[in-house]
């Protein structure tokens, strides 16, 4: 299944689940990463007819992911 039409399915889960919920989610703060992918593209995804914007890096509890998944971004960061 192609990335772009899987993640359509899945973010459009999470929205009704989010309405449902009185929840809101901010496309503009939102971001994707790929995760030891190897895409000579960047795919477009979006999030209530918004475009997310893909992250190579990402801060979560205090450490640095990259898209490897190698720690190298947080080493350097240290």
């Amino acid at each position: 299944m192609e990335i772009e039409t899987k993640a359509k399915r899945i973010l459009g889960a999470i929205s009704m689940w989010c309405e449902n919920n009185k929840l809101t989610v901010s496309a503009e703060k939102t971001q994707y990463m790929i995760f030891k992918g190897k895409l000579e593209r960047n795919p477009t995804i979006k999030y209530n007819n918004q475009n997310l914007k893909r992250a190579k890096t990402f801060r979560y509890v205090g450490v640095i992911l990259d898209e490897k998944l190698n720690f190298m971004e947080h080493i350097e960061a240290t």
